[in-house]
């Protein structure tokens, strides 16, 4: 993006699209602008990592596998503890159009898509982890256009029509265009679907006293109220036909006339539509109205599924959460996981999976694999296969008073602090690291 200004409004859709320093997007490091203009230029985003500072990171790949790990003399370093000198290599085979991962002999391995990889083919999107650190391959930002449609069409006066999956964060996205246009006036929303025969009228043009039964004293309509500022039509779709026929004159006019008045009153309102609904389909079923249509799709932003919307899918978990750094308040292990899961209700399921969290364990705690497994086993899932740390090197045997169960167990009572651990054994903290590989467990599972 690059304009300081506009970044924090447009960089998490769905969210009231605002981000933080930590997670903005930048140009890939070793940026092509010529194969930018082709549209394919393949990179992977740091999504997760220690260092908050390299959260959102782009790294561009070439023909040359990008070597990854905490002290490469020669590729991308990264502090993390549980990375190898030289972990990895990420490249991008441009005759095949696939993402190449290669695990460079380290100790706690490759994912790709929860499963371990020594040597591979990725396609779009993958998920692949390495130590702590989470990467999104990519070759195209699903959002980059989108962010530049906004701006574009914010300073129009044209009748912008947002589509997308319900969940999506149309509404937020109508905000950022309300915010960007300058307008003084309010942003007023309403659910279309609500609104009947019978009172749409009154509800969005206003009504004088006595106009009907019940009317005690007049009100204003929502088209008032948005005078000077944007007017929200949500699920513009589901509208009742009758009601169509009243919207599409006052956006014809920018004129209204109040339920029982004999004037017409002149309005300077912004509309932004939004639906789910596919509208040529219901205009060929005669369910919608094609000269409305015409008025509303002046402009057309679609906004990706959440899916699609890897790179920004924690950035939008840590505004949920509340800001603090992304290490602080889910492990490595879970972040993969969310990253891995189809989110079929879209952002507003992220929320509500954010919002119960923190309900049933606090505003301080971190989200783990563990906690996943109990309330989004679906969720967790296909992280199976990543959620445990994996070893090279001979079998270590753990003895039988060191089992399992009983790590396991030592594990709860000590929080995962590794250090209070090998107080307890009386050994090394990297002895405890060894036990607990041979044991497949994670001591981040246990951290309060």
């Amino acid at each position: 993006m690059g304009d300081d200004e506009i970044e924090p409004q447009l960089s998490s859709l769905g969210t009231g699209i605002e981000t933080s320093p930590a997670s903005t997007s930048r140009e890939p490091l070793g940026y092509d602008r010529a194969e930018a203009t082709s549209g394919l230029v393949p990179y992977v985003t740091i999504t997760y990592c220690p260092d908050p500072t390299l959260v959102g990171t782009t790294l561009q790949l070439t023909a040359k596998p990008l070597a990854i790990g905490r002290a490469v003399a020669d590729g991308f370093s990264i502090r993390d503890r549980r990375l190898s000198r030289v972990h990895c290599r990420l490249g991008f085979d441009r005759i095949r159009g696939e993402f190449t991962v290669e695990d460079a002999g380290s100790t706690n391995g490759v994912h790709v898509n929860g499963e371990r990889a020594t040597a591979g083919r990725a396609s779009d999107s993958a998920v692949v982890r390495a130590g702590s650190c989470v990467f999104v391959c990519m070759t195209r930002d699903p959002m980059q256009g989108l962010k530049r449609s906004v701006l574009r069409v914010a300073e129009t006066e044209l009748t912008a029509l947002i589509l997308g999956e319900t969940g999506t964060g149309k509404e937020r996205l109508a905000r950022s265009i309300h915010h960007h246009s300058g307008r003084a006036g309010e942003f007023v929303a309403v659910n279309c679907a609500s609104l009947t025969r019978e009172l749409a009228e009154a509800e969005l043009f206003g009504h004088s006293k006595g106009a009907f039964s019940g009317a005690d004293k007049a009100r204003k309509g929502l088209f008032a109220t948005a005078d000077g500022g944007t007017l929200f039509l949500d699920e513009i779709g589901d509208t009742p036909p009758s009601v169509q026929v009243a919207l599409l004159r006052a956006l014809q006019e920018r004129r209204i006339r109040p339920v029982g008045e004999d004037k017409e009153i002149p309005v300077d309102v912004r509309i932004v539509a939004a639906t789910h609904a596919d509208l040529m389909t219901r205009i060929t079923k005669q369910e919608f109205r094609a000269d409305l249509y015409a008025r509303l799709a002046q402009f057309t932003l679609r906004v990706p599924p959440l899916r699609e919307r890897k790179t920004e899918l924690l950035s939008l978990f840590r505004e949920f959460y509340g800001r603090r750094a992304l290490h602080e308040i889910i492990s490595p292990s879970a972040a993969e996981a969310l990253l891995l899961w189809g989110w079929p209700f879209n952002v507003r399921e992220l929320e509500s999976m954010v919002r119960s969290f923190k309900m049933l364990r606090g505003e301080t705690a971190r989200l783990d694999l563990e906690y996943l497994n109990e309330a989004h086993p679906e969720v967790s899932r296909k992280a199976g296969a990543a959620s445990a740390v994996p070893h090279t090197g001979p079998e270590i045997v753990v003895p039988q008073r060191h089992n399992r169960q009983s790590l396991e167990a030592l594990l709860k009572q000590h929080a995962g602090n590794i250090s209070a651990l090998a107080n307890e054994l009386r050994t090394s903290r990297s002895q405890v690291y060894r036990l607990l590989k041979a044991a497949n467990l994670d001591a981040e599972q246990f951290r309060n």
